[in-house]
């Protein structure tokens, strides 16, 4: 990223990125994420786990 003080330097990015979690209320919503959970078997915590 182009330093936003120097010319010609590269600077840092900061990124904030946020997450919002879907609460399920109902059933019906409940399974529907359980459905996508099968489809979806991957943790992706666990590369994070590798590096422990």
């Amino acid at each position: 990223m182009p330093s936003a003080t120097k010319e010609g330097v590269r600077g840092d990015e900061i990124v904030e990125v946020k997450i919002t979690v879907p609460m399920p209320r109902d059933e019906k919503t409940k399974q529907l994420l359980r459905e996508l959970a099968k489809l979806n078997p991957e943790d992706p915590r666990a590369e994070l786990w590798k590096q422990v």
